[in-house]
């Protein structure tokens, strides 16, 4: 299989003409590609989630102007170094087509981070696919990739740079996290779509929380005793809960495995779930029970995404946030409908 070579999802129609049928307002994936940085698994991984979600591919490079005190910028240099970027990603699209896929390109010029936003500001459903290097507590990318991150302007894929130069397989098992709300829950939909489009397994978890109780001093039978049940009541609620969403989604068309996890730390445990559950992509959503707005990743989503082995997709919810639950209409008569894969 080449580096430009990924498996297309069953539901993808074969010839050229299923390309040319997307409308403009189809959702984007912007792959923002940076000179001296090998794009090819996030570009694999960009075509992968855009042949599931019906959205094309738009590569993207940033011609950034001198620093401040510089002397002025050189007109003619200026248009040999668009020049060069142009071919350069003009090679890529060719050497990453498909047949089902349009992959176009552009090149911007300015501030990075905020070129990058701006296309993306006017279709919600885009995506901005960038690099980053797990566990090291930044984004190799700077500036541009961590401003496209904190700008809650779309979706992010995030693709670990130890994947650099490896194809894309098919994903077989996409791992969903879950803790109870709304926001994380928002990510379901689009985990089923993908999961569905690679006939792969959708594998919802849950961390049982740790009890926290004030302690001053040793801690005292009582204490111990009402920690134990404080657990044992996390530990039935959780799997209760994933009981109830995997009973939700019979109706999606794919395998649905659930498990929880009673490891108290909900980011380290994910974290080590991820690596040794063999997903091939995490989908979860940017916020999870705290839904704090101010921030544009909540502390789990932030953590996995700095340290996940694997892909991430991080969905944002719609602008004036829903706090319904996915249960919130149930009634004990009818038949619930199955949730809406296409939102």
């Amino acid at each position: 299989m080449s580096a430009s070579t990924i498996i297309e999802p069953k539901s993808a129609a074969e010839g050229p003409a299923k390309r040319n049928k997307r409308s403009n307002n189809a959702p984007d994936v912007v792959v923002y590609v940076e000179a001296e940085r090998d794009p090819t698994a996030m570009i694999g991984h960009a075509k992968a989630v855009a042949a599931a979600f019906g959205a094309n591919i738009l590569l993207v490079s940033v011609i950034e102007p001198a620093e401040a005190g510089i002397s002025a910028v050189d007109p003619v240099d200026w248009d040999i170094r668009r020049r060069e970027v142009s071919r350069h990603l003009a090679d890529l699209a060719k050497k990453f087509r498909s047949e089902t896929l349009e992959i176009r390109v552009k090149v911007l010029e300015g501030h990075p981070a905020a070129q990058i936003c701006n296309c993306v500001a006017k279709k919600p459903n885009d995506i901005i696919a960038v690099q980053r290097a797990p566990g090291t507590g930044h984004w190799p990318t700077g500036a541009a990739a961590c401003g496209a991150v904190a700008s809650d302007a779309a979706a992010i894929l995030a693709i670990p740079t130890s994947l650099a130069g490896k194809t894309t397989p098919a994903y077989s098992r996409v791992f969903v996290p879950l803790d109870g709300s709304a926001n994380a829950e928002s990510a379901i939909p689009k985990a089923a779509r993908l999961a569905k489009a690679y006939s792969a397994e959708l594998f919802l978890c849950h961390v049982t929380p740790n009890p926290v109780l004030t302690e001053m001093g040793p801690a005292e039978s009582e204490t111990i005793r009402l920690k134990e049940r404080i657990a044992r009541h996390n530990e039935r609620v959780g799997q209760s809960y994933l009981n109830r969403v995997k009973d939700g989604l019979k109706e999606c068309g794919v395998p649905v495995s659930i498990r929880l996890f009673a490891d108290g730390d909900p980011r380290r445990s994910l974290v080590s779930a991820i690596a040794r559950e063999a997903v091939d992509i995490v989908v979860m959503g940017s916020h999870g029970q705290s839904g704090h707005a101010d921030v544009s990743a909540g502390d789990v989503a932030g953590f996995i995404l700095d340290r996940s082995p694997v892909p991430v997709l991080v969905t944002r919810q719609p602008q004036g946030r829903t706090e319904k639950h996915i249960f919130h209409d149930v009634r004990p008569e009818g038949v619930r409908h199955p949730i809406d894969l296409e939102r």
